[in-house]
């Protein structure tokens, strides 16, 4: 068996809601002479650069009545129950299924991503077709580095190896404590074959 990764760049990402708490992306545009200004339809598609794609997001949180806040304990399979809500963002992994008869084995994925402070990713979903596998959470403090593999931050390695039924997607819950951005520069995978 050889290690087998698989890659996929930031500009593949696509957020799973749309709607006014993703804001348009402030960039240059064609006829803006190096100005930067908000680039229509970033809110929907993200802000996509040779380095990645970008995200402005609302800070994300419900209050109850009369301004009540829940705090519940982190989970990361549930990452967002409580006041501190979260945004979805999801990755296609090209999945080598079976290799000369054999089928890999998932050991590890990647989210490398960077962001403004207090924006964060607190979890990674893995599916496998439409089986969720394994959700891991982060140390929900920091930014990643897109040039550094951490473990917990943008490397996540499974308890125990996964033998691949279909293909691999990531789900990665962002969380925005205040308005902020955050850039997905690439996501990927390690497969035993």
């Amino acid at each position: 068996m050889a290690l087998h990764a698989m890659w996929v760049h930031g500009t593949s990402v696509r957020p799973e809601w749309v709607h006014d708490n993703l804001q348009e992306v402030n960039g240059a545009t064609w006829d803006s002479r190096n100005q930067n200004r908000a680039v229509p339809w970033s809110n929907v598609n993200g802000l996509p650069r040779g380095w990645g794609a970008t995200f402005r997001g609302k800070r994300a949180f419900s209050t109850g009545v009369g301004g009540s806040i829940t705090i519940t304990e982190f989970h990361p399979e549930e990452p967002f129950p409580a006041s501190q809500k979260g945004y979805w963002f999801h990755f296609a992994i090209p999945t080598p299924v079976i290799v000369e008869g054999i089928r890999s084995q998932l050991q590890r994925v990647f989210v490398l991503w960077e962001a403004t402070p207090n924006v964060a990713v607190w979890c990674v979903h893995i599916y496998d077709g439409i089986n969720r596998i394994a959700t891991l959470g982060t140390d929900r403090t920091g930014s990643g580095h897109s040039d550094e593999l951490v473990e917990g931050v943008t490397m996540f390695t499974l308890p125990t190896p996964h033998e691949v039924q279909r293909s691999i997607g990531l789900s990665v819950g962002v969380a925005f404590i205040q308005d902020g951005e955050v850039t997905f520069n690439s996501a990927g995978a390690d497969f035993e074959v």
